[in-house]
Formats: structure tokens, sequence, C-alpha cells
């Protein structure tokens, strides 16, 4: 499809604060922001509505008599309780008149969703899959809207992110049902700077999603029996090991000392630190880690570009985790049940140590904005209770 057929054009690639988001198609219909805000999105930029708030745009522009494509990225809020599953609700004059089209998937990782209504009918995709299609009763007349939903275990609108959303005019199967392709880069970052701010690149990376060496479990043997008897009922893992194959340049010696000096000062400090992996279109894996080894830095001297290379071995000592997001300014509250000590790096640097017991809620307030991710680390397997008003990431990591 052409660009001038678009109706809408949204990317929610908008800056922090503002309270508009820009329509890029030609009939500039700016969705003004209530009670949402953007945030980093897969590739970009999206808009979240955190359980409450909406994107208004005044000018009628949909053909909800007629025939359209809708396609958007879409990520849902993920909590302990849900969501399970999600649907696409088509609304009709009437009590009780709706059309429901099953998604099959609780869409709490980025997906692609495209929507192609007819004037009878609607079909539903997801990362270019087919999941679904529902006619339209002829004696109901045209739907007057539609809503993408979840069984969240929340009341209200929202938990969920946006990004590229665009509406056609017509129908259309083709290419604008599959996902575009993003830039596949891969960026690291230790304490929210960039290893590239340090003239360091990773060519290769171990250990970051390997599963753990299990600690050696409870187990006896008898003479009289073959093998042995092994208690595999709570298993319990060793750290977690994670090797970076890395290289660093610098335009001469003291760039390139002062690049060194700078990069390792980030892992020589006290406590742990922030490790994270940031793969476009994908959750950020993050860790909290420190550096026990020398790097062994290969290396010529040279007054022209130097180059050197290193392996950056890390090791996370709580490597079993649950992993939050809260964005903006605020205060994140926790609330759990267990009976095992837990720990919680808020992802500012600051963290609470043992945690524990019934009903137990810590609290952080964050006074800078953007996204900061939580580590929820402990026997979390094991938990009894948990709640936040902070969207789960990764429920284990």
């Amino acid at each position: 499809m052409a660009e001038n057929d678009k109706i809408l054009d949204i990317p929610f690639n908008d800056p922090d604060g503002s309270d508009e988001a820009h329509d890029q198609s030609d009939n500039q219909a700016n969705a003004a922001l209530i009670g949402a805000r953007f945030t980093q999105g897969r590739v970009n930029r999206a808009v979240n509505f955190p359980g409450e708030g909406r994107a208004e745009i005044t000018k009628k522009l949909i053909p909800l008599d007629g025939e359209y494509t809708f396609t958007c990225w879409v990520i849902a809020d993920e909590f302990i309780d849900g969501p399970n599953a999600s649907w696409i609700l088509f609304k009709f004059p009437g009590e009780g008149n709706y059309v429901y089209v099953d998604l099959h998937s609780p869409m709490t990782s980025w997906t692609y969703v495209a929507i192609i209504q007819e004037t009878d009918k609607v079909s539903v995709y997801l990362n270019s899959r087919f999941v679904g299609s529902e006619e339209f009763p002829p004696e109901w007349g045209a739907p007057t809207g539609w809503c993408l939903l979840n069984d969240n275990p929340f009341n209200g609108t929202g938990h969920s992110s946006y990004e590229d959303l665009t509406i056609y005019q017509g129908i259309n199967s083709g290419e604008i049902i599959t996902p575009p392709v993003a830039n596949m880069e891969v960026t690291y970052s230790v304490n929210g700077r960039n290893f590239k701010d340090f003239g360091v690149w990773v060519s290769e990376s171990d250990g970051v999603i390997d599963n753990l060496n299990m600690k050696e479990p409870f187990k006896v043997e008898w003479d009289e029996y073959h093998g042995e008897v092994i208690d595999l009922n709570r298993p319990r893992y060793d750290v977690r090991e994670i090797s970076l194959s890395c290289f660093i340049e610098g335009v001469g010696r003291d760039e390139f000392l002062d690049r060194v000096k700078n990069f390792m000062a980030e892992f020589m400090k006290p406590s742990t630190q922030r490790l994270m992996i940031q793969v476009h279109s994908s959750k950020p894996l993050v860790y909290e880690v420190y550096c026990r080894e020398s790097v062994n830095l290969q290396k010529k001297w040279s007054d022209d570009l130097m180059v050197g290379t290193f392996v950056l071995k890390l090791r996370e000592p709580e490597p079993i985790k649950r992993v939050l997001k809260f964005t903006g300014t605020g205060t994140a509250t926790i609330t759990l049940t267990s009976k095992w000590m837990t720990s919680i790096y808020w992802g500012d640097g600051s963290k609470t140590r043992n945690v524990y017991g019934t009903n137990k809620t810590v609290s952080h307030n964050f006074t800078t904005g953007g996204d900061h991710y939580i580590i929820v680390a402990g026997v979390i397997e094991e938990m009894s209770g948990f709640s936040s008003n902070a969207p789960i990431v990764w429920n284990q990591l």
C-alpha cells in the first residue's frame, strides 16, 4: 500500500513529557494523551497506559462500516496472575451484541497485530500468523467500535504499550501483515552507560541465557540398590557465569589507556554492578554482577589507532530472579510472602536485602525519569504471594 493510503500513522516516537502523539499521515490527526506516558519501545519509543488513560483523536477517521487494515506492535504488562489470554472484541448496536476473536496469546512480549476488517467480517494476524476470523451478523449492522482486551487481574484500561500504529484504507493481506524487520543491533551497558561510550564492542557472549549448573543435591547410595537415591524436589543452582569477548579501541596511547581505565572502573566499584543486554524487539536481559578476574588485555602499542582484545568474565551471585519495570518518577511498591530471604535491586544502585515473611511490603522512590528495571532475587519459585505496581518483564530469568 502507498503512503497516501494511510488513514493514520502514529509511531509514538515522541519525547518524554509530550502530551501529544503525532500523526505522520496526511490527515495529521494527532492524538492527545490523557493519563498515558512515553517509554522505551521495542526499537524506538512507545506509549504506555499504566492501568488508565487513553490516546484521544477527535477526528472520525476509521471507516467502521467499511474496509480497512490496522497494524501495530503491542505488548501487555505482565503480572503474577496474568494475563493468560487476549481477544479482539467488536461492539455492535444493541445490548450484548459482541463478536470476539480469540488471539490464543497473552501478548506479554512484543507482538505485531494486523486486523483486517471487511464489510461482513474481521480477520486477525499475530506476527504474520493467521489466528482467527469471525463474520458479522448481518442483522446487527455495522460495528460501533472495537477493542483489544485480556484477562489481567486488574480492572480499568491500559496495562499495555503500543508502537508504530498504522491504519490503511482497504484490505491488504500481503506485505502489511508481515512484521517489519528491525535493526538487530545488540546493546550492552553497565550502570546505564553503553559499552560503546568507552570504545568497547562485544563480539561474542556466553552464559547470558544458558541454563545454570545445579548445586550438588542431597543423595544416598545403598549397596543393595543400583545407582543412587537423590532429592530433586527443591533444586538449587550455582552462580551465573558470563563471559563477554570484547575489543576496545582508541586513537593513540592516551585515549586508549583512558578508555580502558574508565571502562574497568565501572566494574571495580563497591557492590554488584548492573549489566543490561538489549536486543531490539525483545525484553532486556538484566543482571547484578561483579568482576573477579583480570581481563588480560591483549594489545600492541601504537601512536595511531590502537585496538585491544579481552574477555570480561562476570559472576551473578543471585542468578534466579524476577524482573519488573517501573517507568518515570514515583514510588515502586512490592509486597511478597516468602520464608526465604529475598534481595531487591532497584536498578539505580539501591538495594533492599533480607526481605521475608508474610505480606512484607517494601517501596522505593525514583526521582529520575526513564525506565527502571527492578530485580527481585532469591528462591522466587517458592514465593506464595507476590504483587507490585511495577509490571513484570521476566517472571523468572
